[in-house]
């Protein structure tokens, strides 16, 4: 009992190690991050937890899951109006998603490997990004492995005690995250289930008592939302934002089929060098339950989003636990591998190590980081690889390096990259000024939601407006260098907008009244 005790508490701390630095001194990002604290700070301001805003527009794309966790964990615990307390969600959703990941491993691999896919969940380079990041997608992760999990134990005969009540309160809270994405993961398994005439193994999970459970936790939203706001709230979420992704790229984010697989070398490094031993072990093995469970969590969901013209690379993290599941599969067969086999596996962990290198370096060049930090990421990365080859091809110690090495990286190396955080050095400029001023801060030129986030929610966007009748000052933020005897100028601050990929300044003045 200790020794389990020990590896659920061990994997905890080894989790936040790997994905807790970088939370609090990342400043806020632009767009989606910056679009959903700032929404769920104005919650906290009006107390209006039916009327999600950012500033005045209607934030009616996405179920209110997310922005509601936000708020509700920043009053329950009294935090601070911080980023971080709007990352917190993000950082539990992961590491909730590597514990359940160690029981779903325990329960369905045998115990000399069970660590292991936590373990590479953990150090996924994806995960560690949206795990910094106060979106959604973290914390979608624990409710689709939650309910993938309990299908693939289903389909490998080995269920867990209610289930059925399992499955409808990780729907219900999938569907309150982002919509309907957990359920097409779940309908993909059930479909390949019908197909392989398994379908007979899952009826245990459709009871009333879930019925009950799901509609329960999942409906009041619907009624709430659509009974405040009518039919924009079904015209913004199902018209545009569902189907026009199923459709149409949006927001410059069309990709051609094959993305998601480009780009999983380095997007699940370094577990993804075992790409090619997956491949391998899917095929030899194809027939077992348990790889059939597996494969029918991946090709479904991924087939849908690789023909999706809309492409962004954390659509497919929900299919993450599975591929490492896989990986401890493959790695416990790893003495079977063809020459063929083995040779790919390295070549893609070199590739990746390189890439990983190259990258940070080239972060540092172009804007402005620690060249240092940048030295210690690629050490460790080094020792990292060299010692899985030394140790004679020991995965746990490439895994616990790679780990330790993404920490350098999202905690050091990117928060001192200075140029790309324009907003958070605007509102440190500015921080003497604006509370003196009677009058919000204007912005022109650079209206990014970031600088929304860091300003406040009475920043004004667009062309301004004299100075309303009676106020004395406001600070004035612009792209284009201003004159005028009224105004006084506090600084210039120059980096890289990387939302509209293009280097810009911003000037600062003390507006005063004529």
């Amino acid at each position: 009992m200790r020794g389990r005790v020990g590896t659920w508490l061990a994997l905890l701390a080894f989790g936040l190690v790997v994905l807790a630095p970088g939370c609090q001194h990342i400043p806020a990002t632009d767009r989606d991050e910056s679009r959903y604290a700032q929404a769920a700070r104005q919650i906290v301001e009006s107390g209006e937890w039916g009327d999600i805003r950012f500033q005045d527009e209607l934030r009616l794309k996405k179920p209110p899951g997310i922005y509601w966790l936000q708020a509700g964990l920043q009053q329950a615990l009294g935090l601070p109006d911080t980023i971080a307390s709007h990352r917190l969600p993000s950082l539990l959703g992961a590491l909730g998603a590597l514990l359940l990941l160690l029981a779903l491993a325990r329960r369905c691999l045998d115990a000399r490997i069970a660590l292991l896919p936590p373990l590479a969940l953990a150090v996924s380079f994806l995960l560690g990004a949206e795990a910094r990041l106060a979106t959604t997608d973290a914390v979608l992760l624990l409710t689709t492995l939650a309910a993938a999990g309990v299908l693939t134990l289903r389909l490998t005969g080995r269920p867990w005690r209610h289930d059925d009540l399992i499955l409808a309160g990780a729907l219900a809270a999938g569907v309150l995250v982002k919509g309907p994405v957990i359920i097409l993961l779940v309908a993909g398994m059930a479909a390949v289930a019908l197909l392989l005439r398994r379908a007979g193994c899952l009826r245990p999970l459709l009871t009333w008592r879930a019925a009950l459970l799901f509609v329960t936790l999942a409906l009041p939203w619907f009624w709430l939302i659509a009974a405040r706001h009518g039919a924009a709230f079904w015209q913004d979420s199902l018209v545009h934002d569902v189907a026009g992704k199923a459709i149409g790229a949006q927001e410059s984010h069309g990709q051609p089929p094959g993305f998601y697989l480009l780009t999983l070398p380095l997007a699940g490094w370094p577990w993804a060098a075992l790409l090619p031993a997956i491949g391998w072990l899917a095929w030899h093995r194809r027939g077992e339950p348990l790889v059939l469970a597996l494969l029918a969590w991946i090709l479904p969901f991924w087939c849908v989003f690789e023909l999706a013209p809309t492409k962004l690379v954390h659509y497919v993290l929900p299919t993450y636990p599975a591929f490492a599941l896989l990986a401890a599969l493959a790695w416990q067969a790893r003495d079977d591998w063809p020459v063929w086999v083995r040779r790919a596996c390295i070549a893609l962990l070199l590739f990746g190590a390189i890439a990983l290198a190259v990258a940070s370096g080239m972060l540092v060049d172009r804007f402005g980081g620690a060249v240092w930090a940048s030295a210690l990421f690629v050490g460790t990365l080094l020792v990292a690889v060299a010692g899985f080859f030394w140790r004679k091809a020991a995965l746990t110690w490439l895994l616990l390096g790679a780990g330790l090495a993404y920490a350098q990286f999202w905690g050091v190396l990117v928060p001192s990259l200075q140029a790309l955080w324009l907003s958070e050095r605007l509102a440190t400029l500015t921080a003497p000024w604006r509370p003196a001023c009677d009058a919000p801060t204007v912005a022109e030129g650079f209206v990014e939601p970031s600088l929304v986030f860091e300003l406040g929610t009475d920043l004004r966007l667009g062309v301004p407006g004299p100075l309303p009748v009676g106020a004395t000052c406001r600070v004035r933020l612009s792209r284009e260098p201003l004159a005028g005897d009224h105004l006084r100028p506090l600084g210039t601050v120059g980096g890289f907008n990387y939302a509209k990929g293009r280097a810009i300044e911003v000037h600062a003045y003390l507006e005063s009244a004529q």
